[in-house]
């Protein structure tokens, strides 16, 4: 909404009191050209009654302190008006401010909802605080929520994978942040810079594999998220077992099972993993296990795993799941070695 000048305001007031006094006669104001000339002096007496009747009602007369000749123009009719209220009190205005965003357009001076700013008064800023506020919502609200899972299960400070490489807090791949054109170094903390990664991932998830996505609930897109982040993909067997309006969660959680083999990006100090070999891993198979409980959480007859137990020999692990009592709920015998850098002991999910 434009601001209107103030010289401007007052002389359509002017005109607004002009046309009240002279309701009852023939004299009709119409436009600027009716009063100029000789009404003009008449009506610059009714504003300055309008704005200061106390000081009209007890002046004597005298010599016209504010004359306006017959032939003048628009500039000198605001010279003049502008000299008038720059004596008379203050006036009471109202100030406009656009918000550009997708909120509503504020008007500050509405006294029903938001502030009003007098004419002398120190504008606060704090008078509006909060007002673009982003309400956040979708998938800024989904996205938050997934960060802060990732925090749980890969930390929350930069790290040395178990692949060897290193690895951002919440885990994320350098080369995953490159190829997003994301930088750790514009971003506050680590936190705001896994918002922005995991965001943008999300978004390129669901375009990818918007079938699978579809009809999801948050908890079941998080558990593919987990899934599809870590590996960079969705394996096949999920696809298949996701997507569409009818999803099969039992087949998905047997896919998950399995999806437990990294390769090395190089060779470690000891010499006991060696670069472009893969391994199979028990901190992948605990990951996998939270994916599960996270995706088959409201599916009937679903069993939570708390427990990841190693069996058979470290040249041919096989993981299996165990709820809180103990039960067997899935297992899975790896082909490969299990990962250098892991024991035979069992290891829980908190």
């Amino acid at each position: 909404m434009p601001v209107l000048g103030l010289e401007t305001r007052a002389w359509g007031l002017g005109l607004d009191v002009y046309e009240q006094k002279n309701k009852s006669s023939d004299i009709k104001v119409k436009s600027l050209s009716d009063v100029l000339g000789e009404t003009f002096g008449d009506l610059f007496e009714e504003i300055k009654t309008y704005f200061s009747p106390s000081e009209a009602a007890t002046t004597e007369p005298g010599p016209q302190e504010y004359y306006i000749p017959e032939k003048t123009n628009m500039n000198d009719i605001d010279t003049e008006l502008k000299k008038y209220f720059s004596t008379t009190s203050p006036i009471r205005m109202e100030y406009y401010i656009e918000d550009t965003s997708s909120s509503p357009t504020v008007e500050v001076g509405d006294t029903s909802s938001s502030p009003t700013v007098e004419v002398g008064e120190t504008y606060s800023p704090q008078k509006m605080e909060g007002i673009n506020e982003p309400k956040g919502g979708g998938d800024v609200v989904f996205t938050k929520s997934f960060v802060e899972l990732m925090g749980e299960s890969e930390g929350t400070v930069d790290h040395q994978g178990s692949e060897g490489q290193f690895t951002y807090a919440y885990g994320i791949l350098p080369a995953t942040a490159t190829s997003l054109g994301l930088d750790p170094a514009n971003y506050s903390n680590r936190k705001q810079f896994a918002e922005a990664v995991y965001g943008a991932m999300y978004k390129n998830a669901k375009t990818t594999y918007a079938d699978v996505y579809k009809g999801m609930t948050d908890s079941e897109k998080k558990a593919t998220l987990s899934l599809n982040i870590n590996l960079g993909r969705l394996p096949d067997g999920i696809v298949t077992a996701l997507s569409g309006n009818t999803k099969d969660f039992n087949a998905a959680g047997d896919t998950l099972k399995e999806v437990v083999h990294y390769t090395a990006k190089q060779d470690n100090a000891a010499g006991t993993m060696i670069k472009g070999v893969m391994y199979a891993s028990k901190g992948l198979s605990k990951r996998r296990a939270e994916e599960f409980n996270t995706l088959m959480a409201g599916q009937t007859g679903f069993s939570e795993v708390t427990r990841i137990e190693v069996e058979g020999t470290k040249a041919a692990p096989i993981f299996v799941w165990k709820d809180d009592g103990g039960n067997e709920v899935k297992r899975f015998a790896s082909s490969k070695t299990l990962s250098p850098d892991n024991s035979m002991t069992a290891i829980d999910i908190q």
